[in-house]
């Protein structure tokens, strides 16, 4: 099983996790699923992030901006913040994110420096 890479099914009302492949858990350091299910997606995102993150997905959702992968950072069990890259797959109700690790060694701009750059430029 590649652990750098996982599946993570959520409501798109409510924000809830639904379902979690064993890859995702071990990703972000979590053993089994039910310490995610039925809780709010954005747990996986550090604190400082989780406004930010919401208001991308909102307009992601309203947009239908799907199948677009983008950076991020989640944090894990330990408090460790990890980039990532992140895929919204969207279906009525549903969205399926998928997330892969992003190789520590290289450049990257995080999630928030990116959205804080466009929010400027507009």
């Amino acid at each position: 099983m590649n652990t750098n890479k996982g599946l993570v099914l959520i409501d798109l009302n409510s924000h809830e996790i639904i379902n979690i492949d064993d890859a995702a858990l071990k990703l972000f350091g979590y053993k089994k699923s039910n310490e995610l299910v039925g809780k709010d997606f954005h747990v996986l995102i550090p604190q400082n992030c989780r406004n930010l993150h919401k208001n991308v997905m909102r307009e992601e959702i309203y947009n239908k901006i799907i199948n677009v992968p983008r950076k991020v950072i989640i944090q894990d069990t330990k408090g460790n913040d990890k980039n990532i890259m992140m895929t919204n797959f969207i279906s009525n109700k549903q969205a399926l994110v998928a997330f892969e690790a992003v190789d520590e060694s290289s450049p990257i701009k995080t999630f928030q420096r990116s959205l804080t750059r466009t929010m400027l430029e507009e």
